[in-house]
């Protein structure tokens, strides 16, 4: 921390304010240099050192197995509506599936399998034409002690009780999504017929933690109902799922990749943040039930785990996971795709694993060797180590936007230190 003066100073360069001392120990501490090339050198320092020790890199490839296309609710943000819809009858079968399986152990090895789950996802994986194929899934898992995680809408859980108890609580954990109170949920993700889907879902939850089952449960954000989230942490403290330790909760936007879909309720990070510390001020449970960042926040969750936790995470210039350690995901079509954005868009395919398994290096390699240093007007960004470099997929379709992480900054910030919680502003003063 700098006072003001000190700040003035140095943002307005007039160095001839300041002593020798203050001068020697601003350089000490990498905050002055005597050239741009010197700092040039220092940041490529830290980026080399960075790559070499980061953990994160030596992580497995997260496995996606998309089993259908079809789904039961119609949600009103759904980013896959193109090729994902109630009725869409297609479906990974039991030799698509054994395809899948042994084209993974010609990727990696069954000790980096059991140590990062395989994750079913759809449409929706839980639905009643897909009860053959996951009871199928499941065995081979079984088999082989593997970790799972299941992405559903938690509409259809009790359908598949029996083959769900057919793995231990431990090995199991599920991804569900509910967008606020009853009112706003059952509007934004109703049934293919229209129908709410808060309260069976809701049940469902209620079974899975009552048998030991870890449940994630995410809220997917926009204008429409970021207004309700006060409403909402006071339903998950009357259920009493925030003391259930096999129960959390995440925060996301609503986001498209693309520029093509029109959706009126979109909001930019910048917005999402200031919106976001309004209802944290109308309900202080907010920021300690919801503790992590998802989708659509990524400048955020960096600014929360510096400000709020104490520690900045890992800075990393090799894309998101879908780069390294690297994301593939086989879906019905056959095809392997490098990121969920990206599925049923073939010409970004990097593969196909049935009939038989191959790779098209020219598509995989832009993934595997992506570098955001290789962008000369992102080299030079002092935001580097904060943004870093935005989301590749959009690199790769042809959109590159800036986040406008200076905003971002002044949002998060600004709203920490005047209309923020009193529980991040302790948290802050305390850093």
């Amino acid at each position: 921390m700098i006072d003001e003066n000190l700040y003035n100073i140095l943002t307005t360069k007039t160095y001839e304010k300041l002593s020798c001392n203050l001068i020697n120990k601003l350089k000490e501490r990498k905050y002055l240099f005597d050239t741009p090339e010197d700092e040039t050198n220092f940041v490529n320092y830290l980026i080399n050192q960075i790559t070499q020790t980061g953990s994160y890199y030596l992580k497995p490839p997260t496995i996606y197995l998309c089993i259908t296309y079809d789904c039961n609710l119609k949600c009103n943000y759904c980013n896959e509506k193109d090729y994902v819809f109630p009725g869409h009858k297609t479906y990974l079968t039991a030799v698509q599936i054994d395809a899948v399986f042994d084209a993974l152990s010609k990727l990696v090895s069954i000790e980096d399998l059991r140590k990062r789950p395989l994750i079913l996802y759809g449409g929706e994986p839980l639905i009643e034409s897909t009860y053959d194929v996951v009871e199928y899934i499941f065995k081979r898992i079984r088999d082989m002690q593997l970790p799972l995680v299941i992405v559903t809408n938690g509409f259809s859980v009790d359908n598949f009780w029996s083959i769900i108890h057919s793995l231990e609580p431990q090995m199991l954990t599920f991804i569900i999504t509910l967008d606020g109170p009853k009112g706003i949920h059952d509007v934004r993700r109703p049934q293919s017929n229209g129908s709410g889907s808060f309260d069976k879902i809701v049940k469902n939850i209620d079974l899975l933690l009552k048998s030991n089952f870890r449940v994630e449960v995410q809220s997917i954000l926009d204008k429409q109902n970021i207004g309700y989230l006060p409403e909402f942490c006071d339903f998950i403290i009357a259920k009493g799922w925030h003391t259930n330790t096999n129960c959390r909760f995440f925060i996301g936007r609503t986001m498209f990749t693309g520029n093509s879909v029109k959706y009126d309720f979109m909001l930019s990070e910048e917005e999402f943040v200031r919106l976001l510390f309004e209802q944290i001020a109308r309900n202080p449970h907010i920021d300690k039930i919801f503790k992590k960042f998802t989708s659509g926040l990524q400048i955020a969750a960096f600014l929360n785990s510096l400000f709020v936790y104490g520690y900045p995470p890992i800075p990393k210039f090799t894309g998101c996971r879908a780069c390294t350690p690297g994301l593939y995901a086989f879906c019905p079509d056959n095809y392997i795709y490098p990121c969920l954005e990206l599925i049923n868009l073939k010409e970004f395919a990097i593969g196909k694993f049935y009939p038989k398994l191959v790779w098209d290096r020219k598509k995989l390699e832009p993934w595997r060797y992506y570098n955001i240093l290789n962008d000369i007007k992102c080299q030079k960004c002092k935001y580097l180590f904060i943004c870093r470099g935005g989301c590749p997929a959009q690199r790769m379709i042809g959109i590159n936007k800036c986040p406008h992480v200076p905003q971002i900054i002044d949002a998060f910030l600004g709203q920490i230190l005047t209309a923020g919680s009193n529980c991040l502003k302790k948290k802050w003063k305390e850093i």
